[in-house]
């Protein structure tokens, strides 16, 4: 393989210096592949093609920004993105990072300390005091997300999450009359109850979608950020497992369970209901029943008149 103009150009390497690239794999979304050099160093590239990874890997640069500055142990350093020069076809971009050894475990803090450093880190300067958003779109697997600025969580997640990601079922599904009562129901009663009981919720940067494939060792990767409830973190976490309870205990000595406690597992629950509801737009029926079932769950408990 050769290197892009573009990508050479980002690495903006010494005269002396040459670099080889290695394919690593890929997604439906976007192929990898590392980039070593004689110097030693080595860094991270996806590439993929369209509209959509362009928009996929500006959002993924700018997240990885954020959280770099936010906890510079929790994830790659982003180099650049931008579109390939010469790299067939036409239409073709990039995203081009530091490169994570995932094998070396050599770390000296964990998963749960650096996560919980990375939910109580004051924003980045362009979020700051701006409420629940983020300044682009990003991308959860291909689903884009809205994630325009609003000063109300429960509006936030209600209006930039749930709603839409009904529409993505439906754009990607048959018609669902009894999913969409559920949705709206859940987003117009059991949403302002149970967020609305928290109070004045602080704006976390969290990763977006933190299941334990986007994960290893004390690292993390392939985000879709956004400023949210730092508990919203979990909702994916809880959904997917492989996060042990040593873990929990570990992260909420310095993030405690947000009041009222005793609502922390069903507002986990309604964290997660979104995450079904982007698996069903992505791979259909099998997540439907999951999601219902939360739905009709919180619904009886919350959605009271």
């Amino acid at each position: 393989m050769r290197l892009d103009p573009a990508v050479l150009a980002a690495l903006d390497l010494h005269p002396s210096v040459s670099a080889r690239i290695a394919p690593l794999g890929g997604s439906s979304f976007s192929s990898t592949a590392k980039i070593s050099t004689s110097d030693g160093d080595s860094y991270f590239l996806k590439t993929g093609s369209g509209e959509e990874a362009k928009a996929m890997f500006a959002g993924e640069f700018t997240s990885l920004e954020h959280m770099s500055r936010a906890n510079p142990a929790i994830t790659a350093r982003p180099i650049s993105h931008g579109e390939l020069l010469e790299t067939p076809p036409p239409g073709r971009y990039y995203l081009l990072t530091e490169f994570l050894d995932l094998s070396d475990r050599r770390r000296s803090g964990t998963l749960a300390k650096e996560l919980a450093a990375l939910h109580l880190a004051r924003p980045h300067p362009s979020a700051e005091g701006r409420g629940f958003g983020f300044p682009l779109s990003t991308c959860c697997g291909s689903t884009p997300q809205d994630n325009t600025w609003t000063s109300s969580w429960p509006e936030f997640f209600s209006r930039r999450r749930l709603r839409p990601v009904l529409e993505a079922c439906e754009r990607s599904n048959v018609a669902d009359g009894e999913l969409r009562e559920l949705v709206a129901a859940t987003a117009a009663k059991v949403v302002p109850r149970l967020l609305g009981a928290l109070g004045e919720v602080r704006p976390s940067l969290v990763h977006g979608d933190l299941w334990s494939g986007n994960a290893a060792g004390a690292k993390v990767y392939d985000p879709s950020c956004c400023y949210a409830h730092s508990e919203y973190e979990i909702g994916i976490m809880e959904l997917f497992g492989g996060f042990r309870g040593e873990f929990w205990e570990e992260y909420h000595r310095s993030v405690p369970k947000a009041q009222p406690e005793s609502e922390f597992e069903d507002r986990v629950q309604l964290y997660a209901l979104y995450h079904q509801l982007n698996h069903l737009a992505l791979f259909g029926g099998g997540f439907r029943s999951g999601a219902v079932s939360i739905m009709q769950k919180l619904i009886r408990k919350y959605g009271g008149d």
